[in-house]
């Protein structure tokens, strides 16, 4: 689904979104593999990229709050794209949770692997951090460069630590960003 907002949209930008589009689903089939592509891709794009389901962005915003299991991926602008994974990491237990990556497929250029919450410079050093977006965004890079052995450790070690309840206090708990941060290096 690509993210839009109506009359708003130039010529420029329409071009980007159905650029964003192409990559996205040609990423999909190749790196992904068929099985893995989300239906409602498969449903828009199978054989024929020029149909492709563009959507207002307040309308996808109120859909991802209703229904966000309705939703596996969604291709947006950088501006779009930036208030989305907000809303989307409220929806997963806040945005000290929520990992991110930013790749390009296809172009010789590094991804960019952070947490949706960025450095969050006005609680550095005060030991309140949710680290589990950084260690998620480590996950997927990992993932990203073929390292998927790391990536399950590293994913079963967050896991191990959800279960056992060592949270910091923005999810419920009353850990220090080293105690998770040590509690997942911990079972490594």
């Amino acid at each position: 689904m690509a993210v839009t907002e109506g009359q708003a949209v130039s010529y420029a930008d329409a071009t980007t979104q159905r650029v964003s589009a192409d990559s996205g689903i040609e990423y999909a089939y190749r790196d992904l593999g068929e099985s893995e592509v989300p239906l409602v891709l498969l449903q828009h794009f199978r054989g024929n990229l020029d149909n492709w389901d563009p959507a207002l962005v307040d309308a996808l915003a109120a859909r991802m709050v209703r229904s966000p299991m309705s939703l596996d991926v969604v291709v947006a602008s950088n501006l779009f794209g930036d208030v989305l994974t907000d809303i989307a990491a409220e929806l997963q237990g806040g945005m000290g949770m929520a990992a991110s990556a930013s790749v390009a497929p296809g172009a010789d250029t590094p991804g960019i692997f952070e947490p949706v919450h960025g450095s969050a410079p006005d609680i550095a050093g005060k030991g309140i951090a949710n680290p589990f977006g950084a260690i998620w965004s480590a996950v997927l890079m990992l993932e990203h460069l073929g390292e998927q052995d790391a990536a399950d450790r590293l994913m079963r070690a967050v896991e191990a630590v959800c279960r056992e309840g060592i949270r910091t206090r923005d999810v419920g708990g009353s850990a220090t960003t080293s105690e998770v941060g040590d509690a997942v290096a911990a079972r490594v």
